[in-house]
């Protein structure tokens, strides 16, 4: 049995085994599996094998498959083939764009990306289309490290590693919706991990957001988003919401930036479950409306909350502050004290009427 049947093989294990459980929220459950076709590949030593990868895939059907061997490829490619795209490993299996244009452009749907590095680009990838999954790469010294284009649906950013890329690690762009990031690692002087502006359903779930220029997540105009799961530390903002509407944004771990949440003209949203801690403002409000803040924790941080200009319908449960007067003097008679939030600019200050006397176990 040879080395290119027993490759086939795999891939065909690989893309039918992670289907199973697909309920499961891991970066293994939702990939869209493509059927099974023919097996190209690039490098290597086997007789037939392409050198260039985008003369494979020019040379593919729909649902057939490109397997590309370790090496560094200088090449700008398009995939323009409803395909599997494997590289052999992602620290090897190099893909430069020698900086010009974008290093990998997707205008078909159902594309899967995996075990590559994508580098020194405009964009490292740029997906036009939906439901594909880019998955356990590494996605450097781009200027944006991947671009979903506007009106892009259904896609799956998961297990990647994004860095040193100028701008973004991630951006979703306007009108897009259902996309999913999960449990990428983007981190070291992205200028933001990941930004969204003006996309609905974007799900943003277990990915480590650390040591980016300005801001962990933005979201600009956002609608039903879920950011959920976490752990956001040392950039220098947390999470900024700017008029996003019907978000949850729950068990996030967010230390050691300056803002923890920053919320402008934010609405119907939740804030529950995170631990906010040792950033300089942990929770910053400016004219926001129907936003309940529940059971999180506020502690070390300079500031715990600083809000100006009270909007409307804030609602405070049951959330841990650690400059709470019944944590300062653990005596009964202050236990039965709320924790008053006072607004700048504002006529009354708002009461959270059950803090909590300890810390809650998140994440």
């Amino acid at each position: 049995m040879n080395r290119k049947y027993l490759l086939a093989m795999g891939i065909t294990l690989l893309f039918l085994g992670v289907t199973i459980n697909p309920a499961i929220a891991t970066i293994d459950s939702p990939i869209k599996p493509i059927s099974s076709g023919n097996t190209l590949y690039v490098g290597g030593t086997g007789e037939g094998n392409y050198t260039k990868i985008q003369d494979a895939i020019n040379d593919a059907n729909d649902g057939d498959t490109v397997f590309v061997f370790n090496g560094t490829y200088y090449e700008n490619i398009l995939v323009n083939k409803s395909m599997n795209l494997i590289g052999e490993n992602k620290e090897t299996t190099i893909v430069d764009g020698n900086g010009t244009g974008n290093v990998v452009i997707i205008p078909k749907s159902s594309v899967n990306i995996s075990g590559f590095t994508i580098r020194n680009g405009n964009d490292g990838i740029n997906i036009r289309s939906n439901n594909c999954t880019i998955k356990d790469n590494i996605i450097s010294l781009n200027v944006q490290g991947i671009y979903l284009e506007r009106n892009s649906k259904n896609n799956i950013i998961g297990g990647n590693r994004i860095t040193l890329n100028n701008h973004y690690g991630v951006i979703v762009h306007s009108f897009s919706y259902n996309n999913t990031i999960i449990g990428n690692t983007i981190t070291s002087n992205n200028r933001c991990g990941i930004f969204i502006d003006f996309s609905e359903n974007t799900t943003i779930i277990t990915n480590t957001i650390s040591s980016n220029t300005d801001a962990g997540i933005i979201e600009n105009f956002g609608r039903a988003s879920e950011i959920s799961g976490n752990n956001i530390s040392y950039n220098e903002d947390g999470i900024i919401l700017y008029a996003s509407q019907y978000g949850n944004y729950t068990n996030n771990n967010i230390s050691n930036n300056k803002y923890g949440i920053y919320l402008e003209a934010t609405l119907h949203s939740t804030i529950e479950c995170n631990n906010i801690a040792n950033n300089l403002i942990g929770l910053s409000m400016f004219n926001n409306g129907y936003i309940l803040i529940r059971k999180n924790n506020f502690i070390k941080n300079n500031n715990n909350h600083t809000n100006y200009f009270l909007f409307f319908a804030i609602r405070y449960d049951s959330n841990y502050w650690d400059d709470w007067i019944g944590v300062k003097i653990k005596l009964p008679f202050f236990q039965k004290f709320p924790k008053i939030i006072w607004y700048r600019v504002s006529i009354r200050p708002k009461i959270d009427w059950h803090p909590a006397s300890e810390p809650y176990d998140i994440l």
